[in-house]
């Protein structure tokens, strides 16, 4: 049996005015298997997750999700990821209810899911161990 490809990440270069910040890096992941990302600041950290994840693009390069390649199948390759950022992009004064209906707005708009938001939040948030955040303090 062979082993399942998650991700393939083949010459991923990229450069921010200029300057080349990331040289031809290569990875794999299967199934089953963990992969970190150590580096001082500044190394490309960042940058080759959100190359990864389908926020940025590579200058060179290819990224594949599940057998899904993210420049000829964005959908479908990002529809297999889950991916929270440094920085998450929420509103601070939001209740974890306010988020979680936000978050259900943005799939359907661009992805069409929503099916998760069908299920009453209560139920969402006991799942997620949020309920304790439900409220504002």
């Amino acid at each position: 049996m062979a082993e399942k490809t998650l991700l393939f990440a083949q010459n991923l270069t990229r450069y921010y005015h200029g300057r080349q910040v990331l040289y031809g890096i290569d990875l794999a992941l299967y199934k089953g298997e963990i992969m970190g990302f150590l580096g001082p600041n500044g190394a490309g950290k960042t940058t080759t997750m959100n190359i990864l994840s389908g926020v940025l693009t590579p200058h060179r390069g290819s990224v594949s999700i599940c057998g899904h390649d993210m420049r000829q199948q964005p959908l479908k390759a990002k529809r297999q990821l889950g991916y929270l950022p440094e920085v998450p992009p929420l509103h601070l004064d939001a209740t974890v209810d306010e988020y979680l209906l936000e978050l259900k707005d943005w799939h359907k708009a661009i992805i069409g899911f929503g099916f998760l938001f069908t299920l009453p939040t209560a139920f969402v948030l006991n799942g997620f161990f949020l309920w304790w955040r439900r409220r504002r303090a």
